[in-house]
């Protein structure tokens, strides 16, 4: 088949679970023998192919609120010109889009990755809009897939719409490596928290940050994510930091296993997630996850790991200091999380049910 995605910023990933999503499902349909494209309006990627996906530069006007969708709608519009079998759409924005392959009689599929509209980020009249776009994102394309159960539930209960197809998002098995260069920056194997994500407000950093200040303990919390997206928000969060507390930025693969290799446990304060692969990722390293209690978080977590109420820095101060406590309480809940990802999450397997899903819209 000849699959066309869009709707995020661009691959290789280095900005968030959308992109890593893509770029995971693109390179094990290309080994399956199908022809991929990913439109990339953001990504400075300077080569035409990725481990043989064609990747396409479209144009796209480069703000926060602006980017996704310009370039979801020049990488639409691109589509008419190839006569792709399936084009995959991938957010609530995007998904207002998809009516326009088919007007070539292409089959489209959209992926909610979460409800973009809680986002505290967008402004009055984006999240409105974000809002408005589920009703596109359930009846305009062939079909409709979201990454968590919680979506799934949400879509059926407001729409009544019961062809919306649950696809979690995956994991690869997990590759422990030496800190090198952790070592450089003065992390201790087992002597730091582990934030791992876009810094953007949905993410709830501010919270574990303002939790983080009261915990008396010498271990350092490392933040990993792009400064550079969200510059206000950034800077709130450095002002809110101390000395115990270590932004790394945007890192790469190599440097990301490092961190999940030797953290003392993985902490996801979300407001608002789809399904975190930064939470699955740490799961199948063996992390001991402490998230907020918001269903998409608590659906992946289970038993496997503890929460909090979503924005209560005294309850996740308080959970905190009794883990740090406890080393062996939760080096077991990580080994835990770790068999039940391993089982439950695996992107060959995930790859599999998509291609389904693509084939039996062809056959339609």
């Amino acid at each position: 088949m000849k699959i066309a995605m869009l709707g995020l910023r661009g691959i290789p990933s280095s900005y968030g679970g959308v992109e890593t999503a893509v770029e995971e499902l693109a390179v094990r349909l290309v080994r399956k023998g199908h022809d991929i494209t990913v439109y990339c309006p953001v990504s400075s990627f300077p080569q035409p192919s990725y481990k043989g996906i064609r990747l396409t530069k479209v144009p796209c006007i480069r703000t926060p609120y602006m980017e996704t969708m310009t370039g979801a709608l020049f990488s639409a519009l691109d589509t008419l010109k190839t006569k792709y079998d399936i084009v995959h759409l991938h957010c609530l924005g995007p998904a207002v889009y998809s009516w326009l392959p088919r007007i070539r009689k292409m089959r489209t599929v959209v992926t909610i990755h979460s409800l973009n509209w809680k986002h505290s980020k967008w402004n009055s009249f984006a999240r409105f809009f974000l809002k408005f776009c589920e009703f596109p994102a359930v009846y305009w394309p062939d079909t409709t897939i979201v990454v968590s159960s919680a979506m799934k539930r949400y879509f059926q209960d407001k729409y009544r719409k019961q062809r919306v197809l649950f696809v979690p998002n995956g994991i690869n098995q997990a590759k422990h490596c030496d800190s090198v260069r952790l070592r450089s920056l003065g992390l201790e194997k087992h002597r730091y928290l582990l934030f791992v994500g876009r810094l953007s407000p949905e993410k709830g950093v501010h919270y574990l940050l303002k939790a983080y200040q009261e915990v008396e303990d010498d271990l350092l919390l490392v933040i990993a994510g792009d400064l550079d997206h969200y510059p206000d928000y950034s800077r709130e969060l450095k002002a809110l930091a101390n000395d115990r507390v270590l932004f790394l930025g945007q890192i790469n693969k190599d440097e990301l296993a490092e961190l999940y290799s030797s953290a003392y446990l993985f902490v996801l304060p979300s407001i608002s997630e789809g399904m975190s692969i930064a939470l699955l990722e740490a799961m199948s390293f063996g992390l001991c996850p402490v998230v907020s209690d918001i269903e998409e978080n608590v659906d992946v977590v289970g038993d496997f790991g503890y929460s909090f109420p979503s924005g209560n820095t005294r309850a996740l101060r308080e959970l905190l200091e009794r883990l740090l406590k406890s080393p062996e309480e939760v080096a077991e809940k990580g080994k835990q999380a770790q068999k039940y990802v391993d089982r439950s999450y695996n992107w060959d397997i995930i790859t599999d049910r998509v291609e389904e899903i693509y084939l039996q819209l062809m056959a339609r």
